[in-house]
C-alpha cells in the first residue's frame, strides 16, 4: 500500500499486469502492438517495471529535445542492447531508417522481447514522421516478429490525438490498449484494515488514489499533520504538484487555474463560470472540454436525463480529488498558507474541508453500493449517479431500465446517527424523481459515517433498507 509508512514498494494493478502477461504470451506467436495511458503518477513505469522481471525488454523515455537528440540516443540504447556497437552512432538518420534496423533485428529474434517507448508523444512532437515511420515498419518487418511493443504516454489529450485518432496511421494497428486509473478507494482500504476507517479515508479524499501523492502521506501522522507537513510545507513536493500538472498539459495555464478556482468556489453552471472567468461563449468550451477530457473536471447531469449528450445544461465539478482540495483550501489563500497562518485557515475555512470529505464520501459511495450488491442485498444497476432538480437533490441514484428497477440512496458524512427521519426525507424526495413512475420498483440505501439510530436499524430490517456505516454494510 502506498502511505509512505509502509515499506511495499508495488501494489496493486493485477487485472493490468494479467493483461500484459496476455499479451506476452501472444507476441511468441504474433507480435502486439499496445499502448498504455495515464496521467503522470500513476505509477505507469512501475507497473512495467513489475512486468518486466526475468524478461527480455529495451526501455526508452522520451524528452523535450530536439527530434535528432532523441534519434541519436534511441540508436544508442537499441545498438548496445543489440550488441551492434560498431554501428556508428549516424548510421542511422531518419526514424525510417531506425525501425527499419529494428525490424531487421526482431526479424531474427528467437525469443520475444519488450519494447518500451515512454512519453511516446513527445517523440511525436519532435517530428511527426515518427508515426508513419512505425507504421511503415510494423506493415513491412515487425508485424510478423515476435516482439511485444508498448507506447506509454501521460498526456491523455496527446496520446486520443495521436494514437488513438483515426487519423492516426497506428490506430488501427493496435492489439490492445491499458488505460490506468487512481486506486479505488476500496483497494487502498483493503490494505489498511488495521487503520480506522475514517482516519484512511480522510487521506484518501485528500488526493484520492494516485500512487505518488499516497506515498507523501503518513498513516501514522494525524489528518491535520499530514496537510500541514506534506501539503502546505514549502517548497513539499504536495504543495507544487497542482502547477506543474497544469503547466505540462497547457500552454496557457493562467485560464484553466482561473477556472478550477471558480469551479472550487462553487460556480458550477456554464453560465456562471462565463461571468466569473471572463471568457467568451466561444472560448470557455474549449477551455471545459480539455479539463473534461484529462480528467480534471466531470460535467454531469441529473442521472434520469435520457440524452445527455444532447442536453445543455449540467454542473461542472473537479473530479480529481487533489485538484479538489487544493483549489478548494490552498490556492484561494496563498497569502495566509505564505504568511504561516495554518491556524487561521483552518479555523476560517474548517467548513470548506468538511465539504471536501462530505463530497467525497457521495463520490465513492457506488463501492460501498457495489458491496451490497455482491451481498445480493440489491440488484445490479446499469447507471448510477446524482439526482437534482431545483429544490432537492439526491445523493445517489442507481437505474435498471431493463427490470425497471431504481436505487435512492443518500450520504451522511457527520458526527450524527442517522435517523429514520432521513429516511422517510429521502422516500419523500423520490416521489419527485420522474422515472418509470407506474412500473417501478423502488429500493432504498442509507449510507452514514456514524452509524445509525437503533429505530432506524429495526425499521430498516423491517423494510429491506440496506444501511451502511462507514464502507460496511450493516
Amino acid at each position: 500500500m502506498p502511505f509512505s509508512n509502509h515499506q511495499k514498494q508495488f501494489f496493486g494493478r493485477n487485472k493490468e499486469l494479467q493483461i500484459l502477461e496476455n499479451h506476452y504470451e501472444q507476441s511468441k506467436s504474433q507480435a502486439q502492438l499496445l499502448s498504455l495511458t495515464g496521467k503522470i503518477r500513476l505509477g505507469k513505469t512501475q507497473l512495467l517495471k513489475e512486468f518486466f522481471k526475468n524478461k527480455p525488454y529495451i526501455y526508452y523515455l522520451a524528452s523535450q529535445s530536439s527530434w535528432q537528440d532523441q534519434l541519436q540516443s534511441m540508436v544508442e540504447i537499441f545498438t548496445t542492447e543489440f550488441d551492434d556497437t560498431y554501428l556508428d552512432k549516424n548510421a542511422l538518420p531518419s526514424w525510417r531508417k531506425f525501425f527499419e534496423y529494428l525490424g531487421s533485428k526482431l526479424k531474427i529474434q528467437k525469443k520475444p522481447i519488450i519494447i518500451v517507448l515512454d512519453e511516446f508523444t513527445k517523440l511525436i512532437q519532435s517530428d511527426p514522421s515518427v508515426l508513419s515511420a512505425l507504421e511503415y515498419a510494423w506493415e513491412n518487418l515487425i508485424k510478423t516478429t515476435r516482439v511485444m511493443i508498448i507506447l506509454v504516454g501521460s498526456s491523455i489529450s496527446d496520446m486520443d490525438k495521436y494514437v488513438f485518432s483515426t487519423s492516426s496511421p497506428i490506430a488501427k494497428k493496435r492489439t490492445g490498449q491499458i488505460s490506468l486509473n487512481p486506486f479505488t478507494f476500496k483497494e487502498i482500504y483493503a490494505s489498511n484494515k488495521d487503520n480506522d476507517f475514517e482516519d484512511i479515508f480522510k487521506l484518501y479524499a485528500l488526493v484520492g488514489g494516485v500512487p505518488a501523492y499516497l506515498k507523501e502521506l503518513d498513516t501514522k501522522k494525524s489528518f491535520k499533520e499530514n496537510i500541514l507537513k506534506k501539503i502546505l510545507a514549502k517548497n513539499s513536493f504536495l504543495s507544487i504538484e497542482p502547477n506543474l500538472l497544469i503547466a505540462d498539459e497547457f500552454n496557457d495555464p493562467k485560464i484553466y487555474l482561473s477556472i478550477l478556482k471558480a469551479i472550487a468556489a462553487g460556480s458550477l453552471k456554464y453560465s456562471e463560470l462565463l461571468n466569473i472567468t471572463g471568457l467568451t461563449a466561444t472560448k470557455l468550451p474549449i477551455y471545459l472540454k480539455n479539463l473534461v477530457s484529462l480528467k480534471f473536471v466531470k460535467r454531469e447531469l441529473p442521472v434520469t436525463i435520457k440524452h445527455p449528450e444532447k442536453s445543455k445544461k449540467g454542473n461542472y465539478s473537479i473530479n480529481d480529488y487533489f485538484l479538489r482540495f487544493y483549489f478548494t483550501m490552498v490556492f484561494p489563500h496563498l497569502s495566509l498558507i505564505e504568511e504561516g497562518n495554518f491556524e487561521i485557515l483552518f479555523k476560517n475555512y474548517s467548513t470548506k474541508l468538511d465539504q471536501i470529505l462530505e463530497t467525497t464520501y457521495q463520490q465513492v459511495a457506488p463501492e460501498f453500493i457495489q458491496d451490497a450488491i455482491d451481498k445480493k442485498l440489491l440488484p445490479e444497476f446499469e447507471k448510477v449517479g446524482q439526482w437534482w432538480d431545483n429544490q432537492d437533490q439526491v445523493s445517489l441514484v442507481g437505474l435498471n431500465e431493463s427490470s425497471s428497477q431504481i436505487l435512492f440512496c443518500d450520504t451522511f458524512w457527520n458526527n450524527k446517527h442517522t435517523t429514520l427521519h432521513d429516511l422517510k426525507t429521502l422516500q419523500a424526495k423520490a416521489k419527485n424523481v420522474d422515472w418509470q413512475n407506474q412500473s417501478r420498483t423502488e429500493h432504498y440505501a442509507l449510507i452514514s459515517k456514524k452509524g445509525f439510530t437503533l429505530e432506524l436499524i429495526h425499521y430498516a430490517k423491517q423494510h429491506s433498507i440496506v444501511l451502511i456505516e462507514g464502507n460496511r454494510v450493516v
